[in-house]
């Protein structure tokens, strides 16, 4: 809140309270952890290691995985409930995913981004070739 401060009175001393809400506003709009959505891993994992995901990053991963977009309030408030994390919950929420049309998004979006099966663990195997070959599958299974 500091730096959005500094940036406010920077552009209010410039001109106005409006000239200052608009350098904060710029500020924020730039911001790394606005445009992007970041993962964080927990303090104490090595990095490397696997770790166990919380029912809200799993959500948020399936989410974005499968939508392209943020959890719906189904998701979410299974997430908060804490059972998303419960096998048969997950394989549920994924088939009603998949079926919803938001789900076309992944096959098309595959395509034209190609998947980061890299951070997967798979970088060594996988090629560009595979990558197209693994989105033509989704879509054919969807």
């Amino acid at each position: 809140m500091e730096t959005l401060l500094g940036f406010y009175q920077e552009g209010r001393s410039e001109g106005s309270f409006e000239s200052g809400i608009r350098r904060a506003l710029a500020r924020v709009l730039v911001d790394p952890r606005f445009i992007l959505r970041m993962e964080r891993v927990p303090a104490n994992v090595p990095v490397g290691t696997p770790y166990r995901l919380s029912d809200l990053e799993l959500a948020t991963r399936l989410s974005f995985f499968l939508w392209s977009s943020i959890p719906d309030e189904e998701l979410l408030n299974l997430a908060i409930a804490g059972k998303l994390s419960n096998p048969a919950v997950l394989e549920q929420q994924t088939r009603r995913m998949l079926k919803d049309p938001k789900s076309k998004a992944l096959g098309s979006q595959e395509e034209q981004e190609e998947l980061r099966i890299a951070d997967c663990g798979l970088g060594k195997v996988c090629n560009s070739a595979l990558r197209v070959d693994i989105g033509r599958r989704c879509n054919l299974d969807m």
